[in-house]
């Protein structure tokens, strides 16, 4: 008998080796909620568990994406390079569309 992952699950050392480069840093954290893309920037991303894998992130009790963000069956962290700091903001802004152009979806 092999082990097989789900199509959506992260293999753990993929996701070891993806964790350890990004030490500390920002992250916008992105997904779907009823067809609509919604994201958010974070700065509080770290790492809990290798097995099972799982992240932690903190989103300010204010948001106002965060309700159509945990209502998602799934997200995506999106590591940031040094050069991407205006995307960061864009996603950090209140009231901004956040994917609009040159974002893509």
């Amino acid at each position: 008998m092999t082990d097989t992952l789900p199509d959506h699950a992260v293999a753990a050392e993929r996701f070891r080796r993806t964790l350890a480069v990004h030490a500390s840093g920002v992250v916008i954290i992105t997904a779907q909620s009823g067809g609509v893309p919604v994201g958010l920037t974070a700065t509080s991303f770290s790492s809990v568990s290798l097995d099972p894998p799982l992240v932690s992130f903190y989103v300010d009790r204010s948001s106002t994406t965060w309700p159509r963000l945990g209502a998602a069956g799934h997200f995506a962290v999106n590591i940031l390079a040094s050069d991407q700091a205006e995307l960061a903001a864009r996603f950090a802004r209140k009231g901004a569309d956040r994917f609009a152009p040159p974002t893509r979806w």
